[in-house]
């Protein structure tokens, strides 16, 4: 029996079909021999695991066998944090082998066995195993379809079903939906990369050139606007072009994104102008004190050398910050793998060939310029980042250098880097505080410890009680009680600057001033209906039902409590509401009065 594609599978009846028909049955290539596999598993109960391969001296297959799912048996792994998934093989024997015919080119059944040691699973579970469920191409086109106008997982995986007449008739689970979707997102990921490996690639201008040229031919951005846009600037973002200009590695705004992080912490919205320039001098000063503590850093011991050029490393550790130098380090550990292969004179440079090793023959020039004894890369890593590059340490060590040269040491990355402007620092304070702050501060200190020792004696607290009374009054007499308001001579400041206007950035604006207010809402009695007061206050409540304003006693309650005087203030503040003339002549008040 010739069987040439899907549609002659569909055809068989593979429920009824018998060992000897498969037995003679003849494919047209090893897929639809594998298609007919499942196709008969499905029918039957179990599912198909592909198995080895026999291939012919020019590396042709020429055999395949296809095993039941519950062939061979789980090896041990070890020991697994998560619990182990439920055990599924168990040497099913069950298997379809077939051979390729040299003549006909077609492949023939060489070996079945139908005979399985385990249960046959029911048709209604068999959708479930995951050999037979699937994501057509049309199914995962839909799905993103429907999810790019906000449609959730389960909401489409329902429509699937509906629109197939049942969940057991869609031929995947939810789980394959997201399991789809993750699949693209790593595929998206990978993009992205390759187009930063194109982007941050640090290759000549034409081969930049020709990687994003097949970039863009991959992914069929020919007619893409942005991207034609993009490839305008790549003057300002490209690594091939901007080599040899110096950016200290920076390529985003992520340092400007720090350091307004930094300054959160100490500036809030809220403050006054006043308070902001208080607090971004504070900011400042702890940015100083770290600044302090990584030079601290830089002089405390020696550095322990790990590479293989030790004398480099010595030198390096001797003139760069101990951030700097640990990032000089690597840059020693790779330029083990680089060597010098060629030298060539000209007239005024000593230009060096330099190759990495297992490179592909890619090649550096190092230039050297022996009266300055200043050194250049074709690579120009030095001039971008300001550290010299593993090109250039090579040939340092062609050459027996034992110390760095100074062309290679940039200033700014130098311990003494401070040096040029250290006569500033000294003029002007670290500290935020003002210097009436600084000095309130030091004699609150003091004086705590004066009181802690004044107070254990009678005599000595006396007199120095009195000796601060003194000194109080003699300082108000001298300088007045506004000395400590304001420090130095403001008179020549411009009394017009105010704080900024605060901007309300969130939440629902407020109501324009040309529409009238309509105030605060007054209370509604609820016996008689008027506006501005409430039922204890009521001028229409009866004399029988007399209560307290404060306190909510009512007339009956009153009328049980202890005579008062007319003329004693109630202790709750308020007057007896509804109390008639008599009954107030008469003594009977709130027990809350003051008196009883």
């Amino acid at each position: 029996m010739s069987i040439n594609d899907v549609d002659d599978i569909r055809k068989i009846d593979l429920v009824n079909i018998t060992w000897e028909k498969v037995g003679r049955c003849v494919f047209s290539d090893l897929e639809v021999a594998y298609q007919f596999y499942c196709k008969y598993a499905r029918r039957k109960g179990f599912a198909v695991r592909k198995g080895k391969v026999v291939k012919n001296s020019k590396g042709e297959i020429v055999q395949r066998t296809l095993f039941c799912n519950r062939q061979g048996k789980r090896t041990s792994s070890g020991t697994k944090k998560r619990e182990a998934k439920p055990e599924t093989r168990c040497e099913c024997l069950a298997l379809l082998c077939v051979r390729k015919d040299l003549m006909s080119g077609g492949w023939y059944v060489k070996i079945f066995n139908d005979d399985h040691n385990h249960d046959m699973l029911e048709n209604k579970y068999c959708g479930m195993m995951p050999a037979h469920r699937k994501m057509t191409e049309s199914d995962i086109m839909e799905m993103k379809s429907m999810r790019s106008v906000g449609i959730s997982v389960p909401d489409i995986y329902a429509s699937f079903a509906s629109r197939c007449g049942g969940y057991d008739k869609v031929g995947f689970r939810k789980q394959d939906m997201y399991n789809q979707i993750d699949k693209q997102r790593r595929f998206q990921r990978s993009d992205a990369k390759s187009v930063l490996r194109c982007m941050f690639a640090h290759v000549e201008v034409a081969e930049f050139c020709r990687r994003w040229r097949d970039m863009v031919c991959k992914f069929k951005l020919e007619d893409n606007n942005w991207v034609k846009d993009l490839y305008e600037k790549k003057h300002m973002w490209a690594t091939a072009y901007i080599t040899g200009q110096f950016f200290a590695g920076l390529r985003t705004t992520s340092r400007c994104e720090s350091l307004h992080g930094q300054l959160g912490r100490f500036i809030k919205s809220r403050y006054s102008l006043t308070e902001f320039v208080q607090h971004f001098q504070r900011s400042l000063c702890y940015m100083r004190y770290k600044e302090e503590e990584d030079d601290f850093a830089s002089m405390l011991g020696e550095v322990v050398l790990t590479t293989n050029l030790q004398p480099l490393e010595r030198s390096a550790s001797r003139h760069f910050t101990r951030k700097i130098f640990l990032l000089f380090r690597k840059v020693l550990s790779r330029a083990t793998q680089n060597f010098v292969v060629h030298c060539r004179q000209s007239a005024m440079w000593v230009i060096y060939t330099v190759k990495r090793y297992q490179s592909g023959g890619k090649e550096w020039y190092v230039s050297l310029y022996p009266p300055s004894n200043d050194f250049k890369c074709s690579c120009q890593r030095m001039e971008s980042y300001g550290l010299p590059c593993p090109h250039i340490i090579a040939v340092l060590v062609y050459l027996d250098y034992s110390e760095i040269p100074t062309c290679l040491i940039l200033e700014r990355w130098t311990k003494r880097a401070k040096e040029s402007i250290c006569h500033i620092l000294i003029a002007s304070s670290h500290y935020w505080d003002s210097s009436l702050i600084a000095r309130y501060a030091s004699l609150l200190e003091q004086c705590r410890q004066l009181c802690n020792l004044v107070a254990r004696c009678d005599e000595e607290f006396n007199r120095i009680k009195e000796w601060i009374t003194f000194e109080i009054q003699r300082l108000k007499d001298k300088y007045g009680d506004g000395i400590f308001e304001q420090e130095g001579d403001l008179d020549g400041l411009d009394s017009g600057v105010l704080d900024p206007v605060r901007v309300r950035t969130k939440g629902c604006p407020r109501a324009s001033s040309s529409v009238p207010s309509k105030g605060r809402r007054k209370n509604k009695c609820s016996r008689c209906g008027g506006l501005g007061h409430n039922k204890k206050c009521c001028p229409q409540t009866p004399i029988g039902e007399t209560s307290c304003a404060a306190c909510g006693m009512g007339g009956q309650e009153l009328a049980s409590q202890s005579t008062f005087d007319l003329y004693v203030d109630l202790h709750c503040g308020s007057p007896l509401i509804g109390l008639s003339q008599v009954n107030y002549q008469s003594g009977e008040g709130c027990s809350n009065a003051r008196g009883s």
